[in-house]
């Protein structure tokens, strides 16, 4: 930074005089300018002081505002605050609503066109205030940078403070993490930014091309700033500072080219001339077209060094960056160059940039860098695109086998297109890694045996060996390539930036690193088996990855062949070879246990995917005979197959549970194409009986949905029923038995009852979520008590918190939840058919019995000792068996004793959970820095089995955790809990990972539906309540902080504001106008004001200071005001609120910024009605000591006839206004008049409105 700032500083006197020179003349212009004006304001406003002076009427504070009178008071209180001794004394933590009026402001909200923007800046260039314009500038590109900073006037003045003051701004940015800058953001309210900002830069440029930058300060202080900045290490500062100089560059390239253009023309007519003359003495013509060169000589000159400047300076280090968006804004800008500016940038000088991007003699040196990009960037296209240059690099053997092997375990991402992108690279390892040095080697071991030999003593095989089952070789192959993927997964290590590689340092030797990168982020695809959901196999990490390969590795193709596959058997011989001999072979077919597991998900998989494909080829076309046929075909050779499939595997728990996902898939209607009724009832036996002989929930729930499917199948039921008659019969005896000899009143129950209890428990609880098998829970045993009376006795047992009966208390919760369920299954069924299966009153029995069991267990004081998980999962049952009992059809469903089936929540209950789910939330807060400390540690390592462990831990944890946060959201998004008890978790809002955040902004999505209801209704104010209650909570929580920042509280107030908006694109229903100022605007003035006077009066102005800083985030709200009414009755509270308050907004006092910026924010509605507000006005401070539910409604029409011009230029009045003057339209302009007719009519209302306003002024 030191050299570039060398240049500049020897020609810092130089810029000063020229500034100081050009303040003269400019006085003189300003003053003349504000002369011819000042007259013409005073008449108006001294009619308007005297109308609203002399009127008893009207006491609303309004007048009439121009533009001119605006800008001159704006520049009056800017001149007010002093100028700061230091160079970053005059920092400011600044938002987007805090800098409306500034250059940055005014292109982010696009609130002037760009030539009007340009223009008024010259004017104050050119004016008194030149260095506070130069000021804006540099303020402009700061702020361009996404930095909340800016620079004060002694940093301009001074080149040696540069330095320092852009290290003290990239300290304080990069202490925040700051990541995202607004040129590179993806935000909508960024989007055209890039483009109006570059549109602002070269409309500078060009109007200033005839005088200001040949002035020696505008462009010298922009190569200053810019060259300085495009330095810098932080990525934000050198990009933005980068794309502007480019620009200024291609604007100067222009003007310069003009000039030569302009030279050539003058310098041929002055030949043409002097020839005219023969050496005669010259005339003026040729006088004038000598000096007329000489200045456009002069003037290229001129430009030709600016140009040196800012390409030596900037350019040439930035088109080697380490950014390749900043190389190629460098490198895109160059070809404009040479096609604008040919005979300056045409040259071998600049050509050579070009060249050198072409060519490299190291032709690895960013080989390291591409494969770590395709493993860990974070931003998806670029590391699509990086995998797919890896792929080409691999199919030269320029990637090393282990970086093949890193690349290749891409495949199980969780995300589609890395996975995608990664296939074909897949099978190229397959191919080349795997199958062909296999099947070369089962080849050479083949020709040393001999032939087989069939019983008629025929030789099968080739002249010279046996032949190979090449087919089993390539499925063992394929088994191993995936399980090598998934070892190599767990093993992918985060690159180290700062490691001693000599690979990386040859590359970052060559370019310059960007100190702001974060290290990048492994994949974070759930890669272990623990996060494998192996009912779902769909969802299972081999279905994903087989669904990526499925197009690109032809051995997926073969369903058939996997499916004879899994029925073979290689461990036995079948020849008169010796064991020795066959064993040799069968080595490159047989799979070990774990290999057949991994094939059996390759099969059901592969079958799952032609099945699915036949099923959406039928749903988006005409039906296909052929897609149809494969689907039969499929089903009937799985049906043939099944009998041997399960009897192979029956034993194999883990192995079983995925064959019985087959059944799911195949088409029924094979069984009776084939005559297959006994294979059907087989079928059916088999699965009743894994599902009984087997101890894992998996099995007990692919089981369960098989049995569902079978009995559903109507050509069956005469085969189905009886089976399933027997099963039930069979879990409701499993059921007596198993608490027949138990006591649930015991205090303890040994190991063995208690896994018995469990394993009978989780079939219950898997059958009964497929099919209703109510009756089972209603059998009575000998002694007349019920299995569901059981059950719940062991739910009930929960209150103990012993840890080793967790299991079995989760699955009576939910064998209990399911089974009230199912009854009002019933209930709506027998509505529809008009009869009657269910006893109300003995369900609102055990409803009522449930509902207070699993309120002991997570709400009552007892609860404490109940274990989390116990108790979590109970509070979600609570919720979701209000949300059953809450549905309005059950209204008039009543018991012989008049109760009714409907439930609602009661006010009290709903506290209680909404203190217990804070105090759950209190809890992980204080463990949440701590734990997110540690895993930034663990992620320096490799992942061993003890860290997947542990990971699989965490998740669980978290799942935990969140449970009932989830609940009492949906609780609130259901209606089941009033809406304000959302406050407790909405004003968490970024403070506990992204999964909170998620649920919060599902909720507030939600809710945000009720805003827009009729007016009638107290939803939309006790949602706006408790939107600002959550801001409150949330402000309040971090500032009390050390480190007290806003930046979490803005992103809420961002989320809510949002959420109003969308709630608001519905053109027929629109939020209150009137709630948003009452229940937002309102309570949130009084509070903020209120806790800075508490603070104040206690002599605790850091407190004050902060509690100020309130304002900040009503600013986000502003934008949501439309009516001028509101903004006058913001204006009384607030006025009412200092007064009762005692404080008073001082212009020099910094704690009032974000005071001044809400004023600012909310006069926007004003301005765009061409109104404001005057708090000078004594009618005024009367009217705000009125109560607020005082304020007159008719003030519009008041207004309207103290200011009829001001109403009839804005283009969005207040709706009683529009309804007073339905015939009324707003003045034509000369060019969309639409006859003499409709002129006459206006000119009318016009002069009435006119007269109207005489006759008061008279009266008064």
């Amino acid at each position: 930074m030191a050299t570039a700032l060398q240049k500049p500083t020897t020609r810092r006197s130089t810029r000063q005089r020229n500034a100081d020179a050009g303040t003269a003349a400019a006085n003189d212009e300003s003053d003349q300018d504000v002369h011819s004006t000042s007259g013409q304001e005073s008449e108006i406003d001294e009619l308007i002081d005297s109308d609203e002076n002399n009127s008893d009427d009207e006491d609303e504070s309004f007048r009439l505002d121009n533009t001119p009178t605006r800008q001159k008071s704006s520049k009056g209180r800017a001149s007010s605050f002093k100028v700061p001794e230091t160079p970053m004394s005059a920092e400011q933590d600044l938002d987007d609503t805090d800098d409306i009026d500034t250059l940055y402001g005014q292109i982010l909200g696009s609130r002037l066109p760009t030539e009007k923007l340009v223009e008024e800046w010259i004017d104050k260039y050119k004016g008194p205030e030149k260095m506070e314009a130069v000021e804006d500038l540099v303020n402009l590109i700061i702020r361009s940078c996404g930095t909340k900073e800016k620079i004060d006037a002694k940093a301009i003045e001074d080149d040696e403070l540069i330095v320092d003051a852009l290290q003290n701004l990239e300290d304080k940015v990069s202490a925040n993490r700051y990541t995202e800058y607004p040129i590179a953001s993806k935000l909508r309210k960024y989007k055209s930014l890039k483009a109006d900002l570059i549109d602002f830069w070269q409309k500078l440029i060009e109007e200033c091309q005839y005088d200001i930058i040949y002035d020696g300060l505008l462009v010298e202080t922009l190569q200053v700033w810019l060259t300085t900045m495009s330095s810098s290490t932080f990525r934000p500062f050198r990009h933005t500072a980068t794309v502007i100089a480019l620009n200024v560059i291609s604007s100067l390239a222009l003007i310069a080219e003009r000039a030569v253009q302009e030279k050539a023309i003058a310098n041929r007519q002055l030949g043409a001339e002097r020839r005219k003359n023969n050496n005669n003495r010259a005339s003026e013509r040729q006088k004038m077209l000598e000096d007329k060169s000489k200045a456009l000589a002069n003037k290229e000159k001129r430009l030709n060094g600016y140009l040196k400047h800012f390409i030596d300076s900037i350019f040439v280090h930035r088109c080697r960056d380490v950014e390749a968006v900043i190389r190629m804004e460098c490198i895109k800008h160059l070809g404009d160059w040479m096609e604008q500016y040919t005979s300056y940038f045409l040259d071998n000088q600049y050509l050579r940039y070009l060249g050198w991007l072409l060519n490299d003699k190291s032709t690895s040196r960013f080989k390291v860098r591409l494969v770590e990009m395709a493993l860990h960037e974070t931003d998806q296209t670029t590391r699509v695109q990086a995998i797919g240059l890896c792929v080409l690099l691999a199919e030269s053997n320029v990637i090393d086998a282990s970086d093949n092997m890193n690349l290749g375990s891409l495949i199980f991402s969780d995300q589609p297109k890395i996975r995608s992108s990664i296939a074909p690279l897949a099978n190229m390892i397959f191919e080349n890694d795997y199958l062909s040095p296999v099947m070369s080697e089962a080849k050479s071991v083949a020709a040393t045996l001999p032939p087989t030999t069939t019983s008629t003593g025929r030789t099968r095989g080739v002249a010279q060996g046996r032949e190979i089952d090449s087919i089993a070789i390539k499925f063992k192959c394929l088994v191993k390539m995936l399980m090598d993927y998934g070892e190599a997964t767990q093993k992918v290590k985060k690159p180290n930036i700062l490691m001693g590689s000599s690979e990386v340092e040859s590359v970052d030797n060559q370019m310059e690193l960007d100190a702001s990168n974060n290290i990048a982020q492994v994949d974070q695809a759930p890669i272990g088996p623990q996060f494998e959901n192996i009912c779902s196999h769909k969802e299972s990490r081999i279905a994903l990855a087989v669904g990526s390969l499925f197009k690109e590795i032809s051995t997926l193709q073969e369903w058939k062949a996997m499916v004879d596959f899994l029925l073979k058997d290689y461990t036995t011989s079948t020849s008169d070879l010796s064991n020795t001999a066959e064993d040799s072979l069968n080595e490159y077919y047989q799979l070990t246990d774990e290999e057949d597991q991994v094939f059996i998900e390759i099969a059901v998989a592969v079958i799952s995917l032609f099945i699915d494909q036949s099923v959406q080829k039928s749903k988006t076309k005409k039906k296909n005979t052929h897609d149809e046929d494969t689907k039969n075909q499929i089903s009937r050779h799985i049906a043939l197959a099944l009998p041997r499939l399960i009897s192979k595997y029956a034993a194999d728990g883990k192995k079983i549970t995925h064959i019985l996902v087959l059944p799911q898939l195949i088409n029924l209607s094979a069984y009776t194409d084939l005559r297959m009724s006994k294979a059907y009832e087989q079928l059916l036996e088999d699965t009743k009986k894994m599902f009984m002989r087997h101890t894992t929930s998996t099995v007990h729930l692919n089981a369960a949905l098989v049995i569902k499917r079978l009995t559903s199948y109507e050509s069956m039921l005469s085969v189905a029923e009886p089976v399933l008659i027997e099963l039930r019969d069979e879990l409701s005896l499993l059921l007596h038995n198993t608490f027949s000899d138990k006591d649930m009143q015991a205090q303890m129950l040994s190991e063995e009852a208690l896994a018995t209890i469990a394993i009978t428990l989780s079939r219950i609880q898997q059958f009964i979520k497929v099919m209703d098998v109510t009756e089972i829970l209603e059998d009575q045993n000998s002694e007349a008590v019920t299995n569901l009376s059981l059950i719940l006795q062991v739910l009930e047992r929960g209150k103990s918190g012993n840890i080793q009966e967790s299991e079995t208390i989760l699955s009576s919760a939910a064998i209990l939840f399911q089974f009230l369920a199912w009854k009002c299954h019933q209930v709506l069924t027998d509505n529809d058919i008009g009869g009657s299966r269910v006893d109300l009153s003995r369900l609102i029995v055990v409803r009522d019995s449930v509902i207070h069991t699993l309120t002991d267990l997570c709400l009552s004081d007892s609860a404490l000792q109940v274990q989390e998980n116990v108790r979590k999962m109970s509070f979600q049952l609570l919720v979701d068996l209000y949300w059953l009992f809450s549905n309005e059809q059950f209204r008039h469903q009543k018991s012989s004793d008049d109760i009714s089936l409907m439930l609602r929540c009661t006010p009290n209950l709903q506290k209680t959970a909404t203190e217990y789910v804070d105090s759950e939330l209190n809890k992980w807060e204080e463990t949440y820095a701590i734990e997110a400390g540690q895993d930034e540690d663990d992620e320096q390592d490799e992942l061993s089995d003890n860290g997947r462990q542990h990971e699989s831990a965490h998740v669980k944890i978290q799942y935990e955790r969140l449970t009932p946060v989830a609940a009492l959201a949906k609780a609130c998004m259901l209606g089941i809990f009033d809406v304000n008890h959302a406050v407790t978790i909405v004003s968490r809002y970024r403070n506990l990972g992204i999964e909170v955040d998620e649920v919060i902004k599902a909720l507030v999505s939600s809710v945000k539906d009720g805003l827009n209801i009729a007016s009638t209704s107290k939803l939309p104010s006790s949602i706006l309540t408790m939107y600002m209650d959550s801001l409150k909570e949330s402000f309040e929580r971090h500032t009390k902080l050390q480190d007290a920042k806003l930046d979490k509280t803005l992103q809420l107030a961002r989320l809510l504001a949002g959420s109003i908006k969308a709630a608001d694109s519905d053109p027929f229903h629109k939020t209150s106008p009137d709630l948003l100022t009452d229940d937002l605007h309102i309570p949130g003035i009084t509070y903020c004001t209120s806790r800075a006077s508490s603070y104040s009066k206690n002599g605790d102005q850091d407190s004050r200071a902060a509690s100020l800083k309130f304002f900040k985030i009503l600013t986000t709200f502003s934008s949501l005001l439309t009516r001028a009414r509101d903004v006058a009755k913001i204006h009384r509270h607030l006025d009412s609120v200092l007064e009762q308050y005692e404080l008073s907004p001082e212009t020099s006092d910094k704690d009032w910024d974000a005071y001044k910026a809400y004023i600012s924010s909310i006069d926007t509605v004003l301005q765009k009605k061409g109104l404001r507000y005057d708090a000078s006005n004594k009618n005024n401070m009367d009217s705000a000591q009125q109560p607020l539910g005082s304020v007159d409604q008719n003030r519009a029409n008041e207004f309207e006839r103290l200011q009829p011009n001001a109403l009839d230029q804005s283009e969005e009045d207040d709706e009683p206004l529009q309804r007073g003057r339905k015939n009324s339209k707003k003045p034509a302009n000369d060019q969309n008049t639409r006859g003499t007719k409709r002129k006459a009519e206006i000119a009318n209302k016009q002069t009435a409105k006119q007269i109207r306003l005489s006759d008061m002024l008279e009266k008064s």
